[in-house]
């Protein structure tokens, strides 16, 4: 009875820091697509022609754009002058 109420303590121990981290570090990044668990935006990334697809995220996002590879919290930056600054 102990061994199960640990476990379950655990779990939603993880599960109330994995959501909150989430949201958290969501709020403090630039806007950009919503990915998918584990994967993140890898299926975002665009095969070829890949000005086009950044400039559809730069109008639909901004100048910078937030993506998640995998593990990888990562900004793209369209244009030179947001590179400047």
């Amino acid at each position: 009875m102990l061994l199960i109420l640990a476990s379950a303590g655990c779990l939603a121990v993880s599960l109330y820091y994995t959501i909150w981290g989430t949201l958290l570090r969501r709020a403090s990044l630039p806007p950009g697509p919503q990915g998918l668990p584990f994967v993140g935006n890898l299926f975002d990334l665009p095969n070829d022609y890949d000005w086009l697809h950044w400039a559809t995220f730069k109008a639909k996002y901004d100048d910078i754009v937030s993506i998640r590879l995998t593990v990888i919290q990562t900004d793209a930056e369209n244009g030179i002058p947001v590179y400047r600054h």
